[in-house]
């Protein structure tokens, strides 16, 4: 069995919070829920191979995102010279997914749009 360790964006929980639009709130609402952690799956722990992975995948996104605002590129212009959405490049951004060789070509060769 693989030794896990505590997931490192719930804090072990399982949850985490997250804004719900669903619609003006009431005066007891802020629209914060308490969600399954979407790194996790709501378990709180995760095997050690996928917490090196995880926590490879968010210093990704930091220097993508980083990278992309020195250049002055905005998202939208970043995901339309790559040919992907918007949502595409804001997942590698969070470090949900790793993003495409097109986009490591991009960084690469020093990000001009």
């Amino acid at each position: 069995m693989s030794a896990r360790v505590e997931c490192s964006t719930c804090n072990g929980t399982g949850f985490t919070l997250s804004f719900v639009d669903y619609g003006p709130p009431r005066e007891d609402e802020s629209g914060l829920y308490s969600i399954p952690c979407p790194s996790c799956d709501g378990v709180g722990s995760m095997t050690a191979a996928d917490h090196v992975l995880h926590l490879q995948l968010r210093a990704e996104g930091a220097r993508l995102r980083a990278h992309r605002v020195a250049v002055g590129a905005s998202l939208r212009s970043l995901s339309k010279h790559l040919g992907v959405s918007a949502t595409e490049v804001s997942s590698w951004e969070r470090g949900k997914v790793a993003m495409s060789d097109a986009c490591r070509a991009w960084m690469t060769a020093g990000g001009a749009l």
